[in-house]
């Protein structure tokens, strides 16, 4: 009789407990969430411009901005502004790179590599800027190849394309992140 008494006990206890985790108070993991209207459904990413010096990087991060919004499961992805439902504009500012790890003799070991984006989500519907930010900027730090052109991200990233490809999916990943849930 008592063993079922603490059985029930511990069964209603967690019946509440499960009951509690699944009510909705209004938080959700990152990346999940989004502010957006359920109307947009289809988003275009049209070509990104490109006013730095590394080549190809802008063709990469509208192809990885696609693929990321495509993974949400919510939304299309097209690379034209035709038959959409809002538009993702992209520019690529800037590509900087700047030592910061030295060893003991002076010698460069570690760069951080900073690229600015002018992003605008527009909502095709209403015609208004859904959200907007003319210098989101990602940096990310690297061991340095053997590079005599220290500072120069096409020498750079022209030795390690594996860190191009690394540093513009995470760029990409925090694009939408911040589009999605207006950071």
């Amino acid at each position: 009789m008592f063993r079922q008494m603490v059985k029930r006990r511990w069964l209603v206890a967690l019946m509440l407990g499960a009951a509690g985790c699944l009510s909705a108070c209004g938080y959700s993991l990152a990346g999940r969430g989004t502010f957006l209207p359920a109307y947009i459904k289809i988003i275009g990413v049209p070509p990104v411009l490109n006013k730095s010096t590394v080549i190809d990087l802008d063709v990469q991060l509208g192809d990885h901005v696609r693929a990321e919004l495509a993974g949400h499961g919510q939304y299309t992805a097209r690379p034209t502004i035709d038959g959409v439902d809002a538009i993702l504009d992209l520019t690529i500012t800037s590509v900087g790179i700047t030592p910061v790890g030295f060893d003991t003799n002076r010698q460069a070991t570690r760069e951080s590599v900073a690229v600015t984006v002018s992003v605008k989500f527009t909502d095709v519907r209403k015609n208004t800027v859904i959200w907007s930010n003319p210098a989101l900027t990602y940096t990310e730090e690297y061991p340095i190849s053997s590079t005599t052109t220290i500072g120069d991200p096409t020498a750079f990233f022209g030795q390690d394309a594996s860190a191009l490809t690394r540093l513009v999916e995470n760029l990409a990943r925090s694009v939408v992140m911040s589009v999605l849930e207006a950071f």
